[in-house]
């Protein structure tokens, strides 16, 4: 395939610079350049708003204005093709300035030869090309390490930020204006920490080898709000112009380290569980012989108001147990306990005769019940529940007292919610006890 030829655009105001430069490119090279000729400031404006060419020649005179003027018109319109400067004077002050306002190359016109312009003109779109292809891997980057979810940070030779992604603001809390240029170490590490990194980085300098090179490891770091968090990080080596960096990718693992902790609770749980059920089954069984043994004895036992009252008393005991057992098996369950609709008036009044034993004598139980509705919930839980309240108030009583349990329907607005936190708007059932 036939590569297609440079265009060029010559500005200049001198037609027979123009010849000479035409016969230095096209003459005997038609396949490789074609070269268009404006000689006014105006004209040269017009066709470059057109983006046709490839490069441009400028010379510095052009009537009352100059080429370092067009330069700037030029670059201010988006061109980004190459831009030579071409002048008789051979001024150094000027070409240096053609060159820090964006010209890829100035040549003096008394000393241009076909060569030396050719290789001007392919350097200058040689480095176009490169100058497009960072642009390119530039943009890719950014696309890339700004919408990762992970933090991505460039570490210079002396430890300081140079490159702070999205990710690592959202991490952290820093802006990437407040990171970039700060020490790594100081910003996010515990401080008890600062001297052991800063100690480690010194081999790093030197080798850009370190513990944590070439492997992902756990740290913990500090937020912008001082709130410790630990994070994985896995860190990489770059040498750029004869010095290491390092660049690394870090990630919050917070939510992974809750979901572990809470994993291994669990297994623990589950363990206790089974350890629980074994006990549970072992205990129901021997209570099972006791009761069974209660009962013989009633009957051997001659009649008496006291052998009544103390047998009773052994079996409300056993019954107790019997409950506890059936907790101990539903915790074994993870937590399948079983419940059903309950009138909390109708619970309590059944409950105290077998918890009224266990009271001081001295200490009396009074019942008030308005308009109450079913709840739902397990029989047994709020036997425990009444008895570890009642035992409770028992104790603080010295001698003689009153424990007095109310109960009643109860509507709960928005108001009364926001002060008890958890607590939603809607009907209850409540439930007083107090002594």
């Amino acid at each position: 395939m036939t590569e297609k030829p440079i265009r060029i655009l010559l500005v200049d105001d001198d037609e027979d610079d123009y010849v000479l430069t035409c016969d230095l490119l096209v003459g005997g090279s038609e396949d490789h350049f074609r070269m268009d000729w404006v000689d006014t400031y105006g004209r040269a404006v017009e066709a470059i708003e057109r983006k046709e060419h490839d490069i441009y020649l400028f010379d510095y005179r052009l009537g009352e204005q100059t080429g370092l003027e067009l330069l700037t018109t030029s670059i201010s319109m988006g061109i980004r093709a190459p831009i030579i400067l071409l002048t008789a004077q051979g001024d150094r002050d000027v070409d240096m300035e053609a060159m820090e306002m964006g010209a890829s190359d100035y040549l003096d016109k008394r000393t241009l030869n076909r060569e030396l312009l050719e290789r001007s003109i392919r350097y200058g779109l040689e480095r176009k090309r490169v100058e497009e292809a960072r642009q390119e891997a530039e943009k890719k980057f950014r696309a890339i390490t700004n919408t990762a979810a992970d933090g991505i940070v460039l570490m210079d030779n002396d430890a300081n930020i140079s490159y702070w992604n999205p990710g690592a603001e959202r991490i952290f809390g820093y802006s990437s204006k407040e990171a970039i240029g700060r020490e790594m170490h100081l910003l996010i590490a515990p401080e008890e920490f600062h001297d052991a990194y800063r100690e480690g980085f010194k081999s790093f300098r030197e080798t850009g080898q370190g513990p944590a090179v070439g492997n992902t490891l756990e740290f913990t770091a500090i937020r912008k709000n001082g709130d410790p968090f630990p994070i994985e990080v896995s860190i990489s080596s770059v040498k750029l112009a004869g010095k290491w960096h390092a660049a690394g990718i870090i990630r919050d693992i917070s939510d992974r380290k809750q979901m572990e902790e809470r994993l291994l609770k669990a297994r623990k749980m589950e363990s206790i569980g089974v350890l629980a059920g074994g006990v549970a089954h072992e205990f129901n069984n021997a209570l099972m012989g006791i009761m069974g043994n209660l009962e013989l004895l009633k009957m051997d036992l001659p009649e008496d108001e006291r052998r009544d009252r103390c047998l009773e008393a052994m079996k409300h005991s056993g019954h107790r147990m019997s409950s506890l057992t059936d907790q101990l098996l539903a915790y074994s369950q993870g937590g399948k306990y079983q419940p059903k609709n309950l009138k909390l008036d109708y619970f309590v009044l059944e409950t105290l005769p077998i918890l009224q034993h266990e009271l001081n004598p001295e200490v009396r139980v009074e019942t008030h019940f308005q308009k109450v509705s079913y709840v739902r919930a397990d029989h047994t839980q709020m036997q425990m529940l009444l008895s570890a309240i009642l035992a409770n108030s028992n104790e603080a009583m010295e001698d003689e007292g009153l424990i007095s349990i109310s109960a009643g329907n109860e509507e709960v607005d928005e108001d009364v919610a926001k002060q008890h936190p958890g607590l939603k708007p809607g009907h209850y059932v409540c439930l007083v006890i107090e002594d």
